[in-house]
């Protein structure tokens, strides 16, 4: 293969493929160049990658790109657990001869908390969408072409995206060499970018128009016919921003959903106040494969909700889920996140949203620390810390305070937390697609919480042998 591209989820409960890694070897692909991407590295032992990487890295290998995914604020991630950064060792080492390039979400941040671990630097790190100038970059190494413009930060050689790929006529599907599973969920793309701005929201292409970077229907439906006729596969994890901002896209969506000759399931983001100012969507949603979904909820403080952006949610947060998930039943396991440090809300008002999720019976719901990074310069909180009430203390990047909430205490709360809130939740969106990968169907999930299923999955092993299953798959290719 000419280019390797290495993956992994770091989460030890996940284990599911995102989608960067993939849709950038289909690009090459198309683009002329042989490609192999190798998954679920976290989860292997030493061994098992090095032989691996000696089926694949070959005399032909000029470029192995590195993209370990973790969600924000992962410890494994940020804290380099092994066998995180061994993989970066483990490649430099026995492969003297390839490039080295790393690419993905936080990737750059976690090169450099990690640097004196690696102790050698890579050779290039790719920060936005990949697509343009990772090819002019493999351009550059196999033909020879112009270099793609670059910066150096922190000692690093940073290569950003050259134009806006065209989502609109991407027609994206995967490989016999992708090693897919049977009856595995996979990462599937509708749109980029949100018509939102969210206050904390540190993702690119927020605030877009509702047209904007919009991947064309027919080659949405032609993708999942593609992907069933060739692997069979009927499950997915959708990785837009809000899967149903769009009226007339959703809408579309269930038309073709129904012209299907075989009926697919997904998880998704979706927007609460969307389900009501459309009120169809309630209906065609879940018609359309919808099987959990993620609402980005925040808090229940008419003030924190109004500073972040969702002044709707200010009035109708409760009432709207606890019709839904009236509504829905168990037809749509529905997860909410919460933002620990919004506006003047203490560890009392948490506690009641706790409670008040329990008594409600929602499916699942997480309470996750606000992230806020000085230097970063992402999200309208960053650009604007002080406006909202925010400082960073001693001259930290990352350990804010305001007058009535630390970051400190904010994390302690949500450690002190955890325990209770896993045996009292059910596994959903991307939990739920991991714990199908295993082989959990959906009834037998929602008998479960979360402290039960794991029980289940490592009495019976079901970690291992989906990763057995995999590396046999891949080797005997």
């Amino acid at each position: 293969m000419q280019i390797v591209i290495l993956t992994t989820n770091t989460d030890p409960t996940r284990q599911v493929r995102y989608l960067g890694p993939y849709q950038i070897a289909w690009w090459m692909r198309e683009n002329g160049y042989s490609v192999q991407v190798l998954d679920y590295l976290y989860f292997m032992t030493k061994e098992q990658r090095l032989e691996l990487f000696k089926k694949y890295i070959t005399a032909e290998t000029k470029v192995v790109g590195y993209a370990p995914f973790a969600i924000f604020g992962s410890q494994r991630f940020w804290h380099g657990e092994q066998p995180i950064h061994d993989i970066l060792d483990e490649i430099k080492f026995n492969f003297p001869w390839v490039k080295i390039v790393l690419g993905g979400v936080y990737v750059l941040g976690w090169l450099n908390s990690r640097k004196n671990h690696i102790g050698w630097k890579v050779d290039a790190v790719f920060k936005g969408e990949a697509e343009h100038s990772f090819k002019e970059y493999c351009d550059y190494i196999f033909k020879g072409e112009k270099h793609p413009p670059f910066s150096i930060e922190h000692d690093n050689k940073i290569i950003r995206a050259s134009k806006k790929y065209d989502i609109q006529t991407c027609s994206m599907k995967y490989s016999k060499n992708d090693f897919l599973l049977p009856g595995e969920s996979l990462p599937f793309e509708f749109s980029r970018g949100c018509i939102f701005k969210c206050k904390f929201c540190q993702y690119p292409n927020i605030g877009k128009d509702k047209d904007d970077f919009n991947k064309e229907i027919d080659h949405i439906k032609s993708s999942l016919i593609y992907n069933y006729e060739n692997f069979g596969t009927t499950r997915y994890h959708i990785t837009d921003d809000t899967l149903n901002s769009h009226r007339e896209r959703t809408q579309l969506l269930h038309k073709i959903t129904k012209e299907l000759p075989f009926k697919i399931e997904f998880i998704g983001y979706v927007r609460l106040d969307l389900l009501y100012i459309w009120p169809e969507q309630q209906d065609i949603l879940p018609e359309s494969g919808l099987v959990s979904c993620h609402f980005g909820i925040e808090s229940f403080d008419p003030e924190a909700c109004k500073i972040i952006g969702k002044g709707w949610g200010a009035k109708n947060h409760k009432n709207a889920l606890a019709d839904i998930r009236k509504k829905w039943g168990d037809d749509v396991i529905i997860n909410c996140s919460m933002i620990l440090g919004l506006g003047k809300e203490q560890e009392e008002d948490w506690e009641e949203s706790q409670n008040w999720f329990i008594d409600n019976k929602i499916h699942d719901w997480n309470f996750n620390i606000l992230t806020m990074y000085k230097n970063l310069q992402a999200s309208e909180f960053e650009k604007e810390y002080k406006k909202y009430g925010y400082r960073f203390v001693d001259d930290s990047n990352w350990n804010w305070a305001s007058d009535y909430m630390t970051r400190d205490r904010a994390g302690a709360w949500a450690k002190n937390n955890r325990q209770k809130n896993l045996s009292a939740t059910t596994p959903s969106v991307w939990n739920y697609s991991a714990h199908t990968n295993l082989g959990f169907t959906k009834d037998e999930i929602l008998k479960h919480n979360y402290l039960s299923i794991n029980e289940v999955r490592e009495r019976e092993n079901r970690t291992e042998k989906l990763i057995e299953l995999y590396y046999k798959t891949a080797m005997e290719y």
